[in-house]
């Protein structure tokens, strides 16, 4: 069964991806992609089905449902709900929500749903900062209890992980794909004592006992926005791979960084100055993404370029045009435009959220799909959606 549909990460985590305040307000608590999901070839039989969460309208607005909608050759066949809770238990409009192995949701907080049963099968306690392929980093910071928790989610078993000074501000993005490399920018702990500004890698053990100083590369890597913004945002940053990551000397100046210590610079984009918030990098099956400003670009690593038209790692692709417009194209042919909000992309099925023109994204009237076997869009009306995250294409 196909598992997957194009989805950026920042650390591990699956998200799919939204251009409407609401969705890039929880992106910035939440940031994510799991990396161990892969494409696979082309459905023969049309037969997919799109999972998404929405708010229960006649509880107001306390309770969250996960809904399935099951398409059969290409046309929906059937809604149904399968799983509703309370939001002080289980919320999914809170950072990103994705599908584990076509059986498990898996909220930002770490909180795992069964997708057969919709029984939640594990209750988070933190948040998530980490995904290394079936292991989930969990990091739980209350006034009684804090600490690191690795949770495998083939089995649900959990293991604790003492706190410790180098990792105990994991933040989502710092550890590598393979769990074995935290990055640390310009720790504040370096600065406290006057030393340079910098990059700091830590090789960490299995079990995160031994973590170690692996490299420092000195430099000043800087991120900056208008003065009505936070003065204390990080540079962020993205693993490109296990020993690699891609990040910035200055907004528009992108540059890679190794944990052997090579800087190299990858592209100078002429960007604006005022901007309404930092600079972020997110990168998705098999492309890189930096938002800066109202603008999203495409980055090239391998050959050093950039470009404002997003494809996905399926056939599809789509270019953002005024306000909330988008174009979307299959294999380079145009095919529709809605006021709507991002894309949830499969192998042969895409889905958007979408809205009368003018109206509010982060309120969506519902959901247009189109598929690869029909080649039309199929309106499906939903109040109340609070994000689309995953296909199943059977």
């Amino acid at each position: 069964m196909a598992k997957i549909r194009d989805r950026f990460y920042n650390g591990g985590i699956a998200m799919n991806f939204s251009n409407t305040l609401k969705r890039k307000l929880a992106i910035s608590i939440l940031l994510a992609i799991c990396s161990t999901f892969a494409l696979s070839q082309s459905s023969a039989t049309g037969n997919a089905d799109l999972y998404l969460a929405k708010s229960k309208s006649d509880e107001g607005c306390t309770v969250q449902e996960i809904v399935r909608l099951s398409f059969e050759n290409g046309v929906l066949a059937s809604t149904k709900t399968l799983a509703s809770f309370d939001m002080k238990e289980v919320r999914f409009d809170l950072g990103s929500v994705w599908i584990y192995d076509d059986r498990r949701v898996i909220t930002g907080r770490g909180d795992v749903v069964d997708l057969e049963t919709g029984k939640l099968t594990f209750k988070s306690n933190g948040q998530v900062v980490g995904n290394f392929g079936s292991k989930l980093l969990i990091d739980v910071d209350r006034v009684d209890e804090e600490d690191l928790f690795l949770i495998d989610l083939d089995t649900l078993q959990t293991r604790r992980i003492l706190s410790r000074p180098e990792i105990e501000d994991i933040s989502l993005g710092d550890m590598s794909p393979d769990g074995k490399t935290l990055v640390d920018f310009n720790s504040s702990q370096y600065q406290r004592d006057g030393m340079e500004l910098g990059i700091f890698f830590y090789s960490v053990a299995d079990d995160f006992s031994n973590a170690k100083l692996l490299r420092r590369v000195k430099g000043d890597f800087r991120s900056s926005c208008a003065k009505f913004c936070s003065e204390f945002g990080d540079t962020n940053h993205v693993w490109l791979d296990n020993k690699t990551i891609l990040t910035q000397r200055a907004n528009g100046h992108l540059v890679t960084v190794s944990t052997d210590g090579k800087v190299t610079d990858i592209v100078k984009i002429d960007v604006e100055d005022e901007i309404g918030g930092f600079p972020r990098f997110y990168k998705y099956s098999g492309r890189v993404e930096y938002h800066c400003g109202n603008t999203e670009y495409q980055i090239d690593v391998k050959n050093k370029k950039f470009t404002t038209q997003r494809p996905y790692a399926t056939a599809f692709s789509v270019v953002d045009g005024d306000e909330f417009w988008q174009e979307f194209f299959y294999k380079g042919k145009s095919i529709g435009r809605h006021w709507s909000s991002g894309a949830d992309v499969g192998v042969d099925f895409i889905a958007t959220e979408f809205a009368a023109e003018g109206k509010n994204l982060g309120y969506p009237d519902g959901i247009k799909v189109w598929n690869t076997f029909t080649k039309t869009w199929q309106t499906i009306e939903i109040e109340d959606v609070l994000q689309t995250f995953g296909w199943v294409e059977k």
